[in-house]
């Protein structure tokens, strides 16, 4: 945003996500300390995703999509599935939206929970000055909805992937998506 420090994203984006999973009652936070919108595949950032899978043993792993139109979002989620392939993990992996949409294969009802979440996202401020996010998150929430069946619902969209197609599975719909921005 104009008059905005770039120097000062990491600590500001870091101090919005603190109180962003405050209000969604999360406290158990790691923080890589990479620089924002530089996030890159090195064998240093790989070395912290394997430490939290040792430390944390998760047995799901939700990920932005590989297919997101942010950079960091893109090199973190290759960068988790690249370790999931090569220490043969086990754990589910789910992809979530953020920038854009997906063909899911699940859907989750949140409405009940949407408040909370928009709650949550408020405390973005720095990306909520570049881009009335909220508006189109919402809206996706909103067309997620449909799939819920009742009138009025919210819903957010996940794609489970599987080790043995997941490189697949994302060629193809990076394929998919080239041939649409053309």
């Amino acid at each position: 945003p104009k008059g905005f420090d770039p120097t000062k994203a990491g600590d500001t984006r870091k101090q919005e996500f603190i109180a962003a999973m405050s209000v969604l009652g999360v406290s158990d936070l790691a923080f890589f300390n990479e620089a924002d919108a530089e996030i890159c595949h090195s064998h240093n950032f790989i070395s912290k995703i394997q430490a939290e899978f040792t430390a944390f043993s998760p047995q799901w792993i939700y990920i932005p999509s590989p297919l997101d139109c942010h950079r960091d979002h893109v090199t973190c989620s290759l960068s988790i599935l690249s370790v999931w392939e090569a220490e043969n993990y086990r754990q589910r992996v789910w992809l979530y939206e953020v920038w854009t949409a997906l063909p899911v294969s699940h859907v989750v009802d949140i409405t009940q929970t949407y408040n909370l979440k928009r709650e949550a996202l408020l405390h973005y401020a720095l990306p909520l000055q570049c881009q009335n996010y909220l508006h189109y998150i919402t809206g996706l929430n909103n067309y997620r909805g449909l799939a819920i069946g009742t009138d009025n619902a919210t819903a957010e969209g996940f794609t489970e992937i599987k080790q043995s197609n997941w490189q697949w599975l994302i060629a193809g719909l990076l394929d998919l998506r080239e041939q649409q921005e053309h």
